[in-house]
């Protein structure tokens, strides 16, 4: 379980594949501990380390993980964002995240909007179903609120101050940019609950 409150950003280092799978190496900031087998979010994705030193740390992603999220576009030198697991005792700041994407989205368009920016973003249905105004969703698993919900464009708006651009990956989107979406986890119960015969 995570909160969508993002600690670092990290570039990649090194891709290679194997049997279909992908093994991305991260840098590994100075202050971030980690063990074999501890759970990392990456731009939202849950991850398992797999090997670790003092500057780098890789996981291994599955072709279904690749299928379902952006991680298999990533490239050397991209910027991800990353959140340890939620511990017992831990402020929740932000939202429950659990690591499991709904689906990727596309950024429509970046705004500048007084002394904060807003990003429009294109979802898939399957999300846009639990996406509703002044409600939480995670993207690239950054915990947002969504100002404004457009459902005859199948798009949402989140509002980015500064401190988010300054701290998390969504400085280095453009437009077309992919994004990894989470939908808010009580919206599925509710939706489970009573949509159930």
């Amino acid at each position: 379980m995570f909160t969508g409150i993002i600690q670092h950003t990290i570039k990649v280092k090194k891709i290679s594949g194997k049997n279909q799978s992908l093994f991305v190496t991260y840098e590994r900031p100075k202050d971030f501990g980690m063990s074999i087998g501890c759970s990392i979010a990456v731009n939202g994705v849950c991850s398992t380390v797999r090997s670790f030193d003092d500057v780098s740390w890789e996981v291994e992603y599955m072709p279904e993980t690749l299928r379902l999220t952006s991680l298999g576009t990533l490239k050397i030198g991209h910027v991800v964002n990353i959140e340890p697991t939620l511990k017992l005792g831990d402020e929740l700041s932000g939202h429950m995240v659990q690591g499991h994407v709904d689906g990727v989205g596309e950024v429509v368009s970046i705004l500048e909007h007084g002394q904060s920016w807003v990003m429009t973003i294109k979802a898939p249905a399957s999300v846009m179903d639990y996406v509703v105004h002044k409600g939480s969703i995670a993207v690239d698993g950054i915990s947002l609120t969504v100002s404004g919900v457009h459902e005859k464009n199948q798009t949402f708006d989140v509002s980015l101050i500064e401190h988010t651009l300054d701290h998390t990956n969504l400085r280095t989107k453009k437009n077309r940019s992919m994004v990894n979406l989470e939908a808010d986890i009580i919206g599925k119960y509710i939706k489970k609950f009573t949509t159930q015969n």
